[in-house]
Protein backbone atom coordinates (compact mmCIF):
# COMPACT_ATOMS: atom_id res chain seq x y z
CA UNK A 1 0.00 0.00 0.00
CA UNK A 2 2.91 2.47 1.09
CA UNK A 3 4.63 1.41 -2.31
CA UNK A 4 1.37 2.27 -4.92
CA UNK A 5 1.12 5.81 -2.55
CA UNK A 6 4.92 6.31 -2.82
CA UNK A 7 5.04 5.27 -6.75
CA UNK A 8 1.94 8.07 -7.13
CA UNK A 9 3.71 10.53 -5.19
CA UNK A 10 6.68 10.06 -7.63
CA UNK A 11 4.31 10.17 -10.60
CA UNK A 12 2.72 13.21 -9.34
CA UNK A 13 6.33 14.92 -8.75
CA UNK A 14 7.05 13.90 -12.47
CA UNK A 15 4.20 15.29 -13.88
CA UNK A 16 4.10 18.49 -11.92
CA UNK A 17 7.87 19.12 -12.87
CA UNK A 18 6.49 18.33 -16.52
CA UNK A 19 4.26 20.96 -16.46
CA UNK A 20 6.92 23.38 -14.99
CA UNK A 21 8.81 22.68 -18.04
CA UNK A 22 6.05 23.16 -20.39
CA UNK A 23 5.28 26.42 -18.39
CA UNK A 24 8.82 27.73 -19.03
CA UNK A 25 8.66 27.17 -22.45
CA UNK A 26 5.43 28.85 -22.96
CA UNK A 27 6.51 31.52 -21.15
CA UNK A 28 10.02 31.76 -23.46
CA UNK A 29 7.68 31.37 -26.65
CA UNK A 30 5.16 34.09 -25.29
CA UNK A 31 8.69 36.26 -25.02
CA UNK A 32 9.42 35.57 -28.49
CA UNK A 33 6.12 35.92 -30.02
CA UNK A 34 5.74 39.35 -28.17
CA UNK A 35 9.22 40.34 -29.90
CA UNK A 36 8.29 39.20 -33.05
CA UNK A 37 5.06 41.40 -32.57
CA UNK A 38 7.06 44.35 -31.58
CA UNK A 39 9.36 44.07 -34.26
CA UNK A 40 6.14 43.82 -36.91
CA UNK A 41 5.11 46.62 -35.51
CA UNK A 42 7.93 48.57 -36.23
CA UNK A 43 8.37 47.76 -39.63
CA UNK A 44 4.64 48.88 -40.39
CA UNK A 45 5.55 51.99 -38.56
CA UNK A 46 8.84 52.43 -40.64
CA UNK A 47 6.62 51.21 -43.94
CA UNK A 48 3.97 53.69 -43.30
CA UNK A 49 6.75 56.89 -43.16
CA UNK A 50 8.44 55.78 -46.09
CA UNK A 51 5.13 55.22 -47.84
CA UNK A 52 4.16 58.73 -47.36
CA UNK A 53 7.68 60.12 -48.08
CA UNK A 54 7.21 58.29 -51.73
CA UNK A 55 3.83 60.27 -51.24
CA UNK A 56 5.50 63.30 -50.93
CA UNK A 57 8.20 62.78 -53.67
CA UNK A 58 5.59 61.40 -56.10
CA UNK A 59 3.38 64.50 -55.91
CA UNK A 60 6.61 66.86 -55.66
CA UNK A 61 7.70 65.10 -59.06
CA UNK A 62 4.47 65.37 -60.45
CA UNK A 63 4.60 68.91 -59.77
CA UNK A 64 8.38 69.64 -61.38
CA UNK A 65 6.33 67.28 -64.56
CA UNK A 66 3.30 69.70 -64.58
CA UNK A 67 5.15 72.78 -65.09
CA UNK A 68 7.84 71.27 -67.15
CA UNK A 69 4.75 70.53 -69.65
CA UNK A 70 3.28 73.72 -69.09
CA UNK A 71 7.16 75.50 -69.87
CA UNK A 72 7.05 73.14 -72.99
CA UNK A 73 3.72 74.23 -74.17
CA UNK A 74 4.39 78.46 -73.96
CA UNK A 75 7.82 77.52 -75.47
CA UNK A 76 5.89 75.80 -78.12
CA UNK A 77 3.52 78.59 -78.36
CA UNK A 78 6.29 81.04 -78.37
CA UNK A 79 8.02 78.98 -81.43
CA UNK A 80 4.81 79.68 -83.40
CA UNK A 81 5.17 83.11 -82.65
CA UNK A 82 8.65 83.68 -83.59
CA UNK A 83 8.23 81.59 -86.91
CA UNK A 84 5.00 83.91 -87.65
CA UNK A 85 6.99 86.68 -87.35
CA UNK A 86 9.71 85.52 -89.56
CA UNK A 87 7.65 84.87 -92.11
CA UNK A 88 7.28 88.37 -93.32
CA UNK A 89 10.97 88.44 -94.19
CA UNK A 90 11.75 87.19 -97.82
CA UNK A 91 15.58 85.93 -97.52
CA UNK A 92 16.83 86.47 -101.19
CA UNK A 93 19.63 84.67 -102.40
CA UNK A 94 22.68 86.55 -103.91
CA UNK A 95 24.61 84.99 -106.92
Amino acid sequence: MFYKINQHAENLNNNIHLISSYIANMESSKSNTLNAIDNISSTLQQTTAITSELGSAASFQLNAVESLNQAAEQLADEAKDLQLSVSVFKIVEER
